[in-house]
């Protein structure tokens, strides 16, 4: 081995991208079981990715070693930020939800707000070209 192949990018990329399918995947299921199967496919896979770089003779152990620490960072940065993502899309689509809400008991209440509001459901504007 005289390449510089410190860290070994086939390990980290199958942690990765095992990882990340097992996580959405995971986001569909209900069994407990199926989930705990699911991870475990994306670990074994990951796991003979990264023995079969030392096997080879491609990479040493430390390499391999070096690449599922950093994949596991890089993993669980992704869904960290796929959480916050969710909790903000979440959010919004609460706001959306109670404005049309408001919207719906305005005009329960007076027929005649609905000439006031645009197709969106919000109320329409002096130069608002919707109304």
């Amino acid at each position: 081995m005289s390449s510089p192949s410190f860290p070994s990018g086939h390990s980290l990329n199958a942690l990765v991208l095992a990882g990340m399918v097992a996580y959405l995947v995971c986001l569909r299921l209900r069994r407990r079981s199926v989930r705990a199967a699911t991870v475990a496919a994306a670990g074994s896979f990951a796991v003979a990715m990264g023995l079969s770089r030392v096997y080879l003779g491609h990479h040493w152990l430390t390499d391999v070693l070096v690449a599922w620490a950093l994949g596991l960072g890089w993993l669980s940065a992704l869904i960290v930020a796929h959480r916050l993502w969710l909790v903000r899309a979440g959010a919004a689509r609460d706001r959306n939800r109670a404005d049309v809400d408001e919207d719906r008991r305005r005009v329960a209440a007076d027929p005649g707000a609905r000439a006031g509001l645009r197709r969106s459901g919000r109320p329409a504007g002096p130069d608002d070209p919707s109304t």
